[in-house]
Formats: C-alpha cells, structure tokens, sequence
C-alpha cells in the first residue's frame, strides 16, 4: 500500500462521518501509526510529524491559491473590474 492509497483511505474515513474535520500533524501521524500496528505499512515509511506538518502547509497553500485563481476567472468571466464594478 502506498502513501498517496493510505491519505485516500484516511480521507474516506472522515468523508463518512458527513463532516469536515482537518486532522492535525500530529493526528496523522497517529493515523498513521495505526496502519503500521495493523501491518499495512512499514515503520520506516511514517513521516516526522514536522514533515507532516510541512506537507499539510504547502498542501494549503496550493489548495487556497488553486481556489483564488478559479474565483478570480469566474469573477473576469462575469464582466466584473477588479474594484467589483461591472
């Protein structure tokens, strides 16, 4: 199983409980730890929790900047300037 199979799963986890939950660096660490009793993954694969935490950050920042420039071309696409006017 790999890492990008193991963030699926978690995801999944949390979509099922019907809420938005953003899990720590420290509780994916956990999460992760739970694989490895569970022998889906090796030890040796869990990240430190400080490169978890750096992962979660530039995730954001990807995913916020993403999101802007998607507002940004539907609110070009409507006809509006950039001091809101149409």
């Amino acid at each position: 199983m790999n890492l990008k199979s193991l963030q699926d799963g978690i995801s999944e986890k949390f979509k099922i409980q019907k809420k938005r939950y953003k899990m720590t660096a420290q509780e994916m660490h956990i999460e992760l730890k739970e694989f490895v009793q569970s022998e889906e993954i090796d030890n040796n694969d869990i990240l430190q929790v400080s490169t978890i935490h750096n992962w979660i950050g530039r995730y954001s920042r990807e995913f916020y900047h993403e999101g802007t420039l998607i507002a940004l071309e539907i609110f070009n696409a409507n006809g509006f300037s950039s001091n809101g006017e149409l």
